[in-house]
């Protein structure tokens, strides 16, 4: 009896020993499956993180560097060389003087869009007469309404001359887009003055395929860039952005917008189309 009566004790040990046993192994790979998913959300969470910072950093780059259009521009006379802005003689025999009325009087841009590698580019300061400087009717590829000319008699534009030679204007043509959103024309009907002197030279211009845009029926005057003698409405880079965009799209948040108009190339196409008919009724 004794020994039948230890056999089954004996027995009960092990059932409760393989029981706990099994309780143990359920309960280490629950902590163990639940403590993975824990690093997991956690990492999740870090990634989602990251990637909204990069992206909220990101949108906001785009929307400044858009918004900074014409870009930071002398006030005087320079000579571009290996990417920077330097002081000097305008050496221009032999090139092309062509007006520049936005962003290509700025180092910034030019190194953009000539490197650091290439040869000088003379830029004098000129005065444009009976012209003012207003918005294109179309989106650049980084998300800015760029610049064109517009009559005004008896108005007065600040602006600069870019001397070229054949390379150079050939590069010139290629970032301005040649034939879809300009037309380039060399033209001996422009009164210019540059450091105080006429040019008697006939002056080569990107003039905007797509006119300027409208506001209220009349061209708007890019605040950013001088001029006297016109009553045209003015608007910075920024406000005009914001205009366009609440008219184009106002479900959009701004930054959205212009990360669109600088990622989406349809979307920017479309936009520049809407951009044409664009008008306040008022």
């Amino acid at each position: 009896m004794r020994s039948g009566s230890t056999g089954r004790h004996l027995s009960g040990l092990r059932e409760r020993a393989k029981a706990e046993n099994t309780t143990f192994c359920f309960f280490f790979l629950t902590t163990f499956l639940i403590r993975n998913l824990i690093h997991s959300c956690v990492l999740s969470l870090c990634l989602a993180k990251s990637l909204l910072q990069k992206f909220g950093t990101m949108t906001c780059e785009l929307t400044e560097r858009a918004a900074a259009y014409p870009f930071d521009t002398p006030l005087e006379s320079f000579v571009f060389v290996s990417g920077k802005q330097e002081e000097g003689p305008l050496d221009i025999a032999g090139r092309q003087p062509v007006l520049a009325l936005g962003s290509n009087a700025s180092p910034v841009q030019l190194a953009r869009k000539f490197g650091t590698k290439g040869g000088p580019i003379p830029v004098s300061q000129a005065i444009l007469e009976d012209h003012v400087i207003v918005f294109s009717a179309h989106f650049t590829t980084y998300g800015s309404l760029p610049a064109t000319s517009h009559r005004v008699p008896g108005a007065r534009a600040f602006a600069f001359l870019t001397w070229l030679d054949p390379d150079q204007l050939r590069r010139m043509h290629e970032t301005e887009n040649v034939g879809t959103n300009y037309d380039y024309r060399v033209r001996d009907d422009f009164a210019i003055t540059t450091d105080g002197r006429p040019i008697d030279v006939p002056v080569g211009v990107y003039e905007s395929r797509r006119g300027p845009m409208s506001m209220r029926g009349n061209p708007v005057r890019m605040a950013e860039i001088a001029s006297t003698g016109s009553v045209l409405p003015r608007l910075t880079q920024r406000a005009v952005l914001r205009h366009v965009g609440n008219r184009l799209a106002p479900e959009a948040e701004f930054m959205h917008f212009v990360q669109r108009i600088v990622e989406d190339q349809v979307y920017r196409s479309e936009m520049t189309e809407r951009l044409a008919t664009l008008d306040d009724p008022a």
